[in-house]
């Protein structure tokens, strides 16, 4: 349908729709999905967001340049890569004193 999802998650969706027996459908739109379901890679937004972290947060970069998979929520080995995540995520919400409104008239 067009629509851009992070791997695990479509993975998921799709999963939970065959264990229910329900129609696959697009998790947005709720159009049907035509079968065999194939799930293509958007290179063209992974290679934008490594270049954006190249530039401005190479610690989500593995050493082959790829943007690191994001941890499972139960793996404490990923503290760091989650302390990371905080950080860039403040990055990018925030770019500076005049972004932030002002109060007042």
């Amino acid at each position: 349908t067009g629509q851009t999802y992070e791997r695990r998650a479509i993975e998921g969706w799709i999963a939970s729709c065959k264990e229910s027996k329900r129609t696959i459908t697009c998790p947005v739109t709720r159009q049907e999905l035509k079968m065999p379901v194939t799930i293509i890679p958007n290179m063209s937004l992974r290679n934008s967001i490594e270049d954006w972290a190249e530039a401005n947060a190479p610690m989500i970069l593995g050493v082959n340049g790829h943007v690191l998979p994001l941890a499972e929520e139960n793996d404490d080995t990923s503290s760091e890569f989650k302390r990371s995540s905080i950080i860039l995520m403040h990055s990018m919400s925030f770019t500076g004193p005049e972004s932030v409104p002002q109060a007042g008239p």
